[in-house]
């Protein structure tokens, strides 16, 4: 045990209650009122690791099924699902060419 949890303080591994993850409280950590509040003057892009990172990083298949399971089980809408069946303006929503 104690060798597991001196490889987690060196690579920075943080645990966090089972509840941090069910009530989504997570997500909070993810808007850009996060960022502003806890991180004046940055954006997403001076937070991550490198430049590029966010144009390259992508979630093993594993972590995205479970988190998609997640957002299913606790009955949210994703940006996807929640603008089905919804009247919406194509080009407001795009960088592409408006009529």
């Amino acid at each position: 045990a104690r060798r597991l949890a001196a490889l987690e303080k060196k690579v920075g591994i943080t645990w966090v209650p089972e509840s941090f993850w069910k009530t989504g409280e997570w997500l909070d950590q993810l808007t850009g009122p996060y960022i502003v509040k806890n991180h004046p003057g940055k954006t997403i892009f001076d937070l991550c690791p490198d430049p590029g990172w966010l144009d390259t990083h992508h979630a093993p298949a594993e972590e995205v099924e479970y988190i998609n399971r997640k957002i299913k089980e606790l009955g949210w809408k994703t940006g996807h699902d929640a603008h089905h069946g919804d009247p919406h303006d194509e080009g407001a929503r795009s960088m592409g060419k408006t009529h």
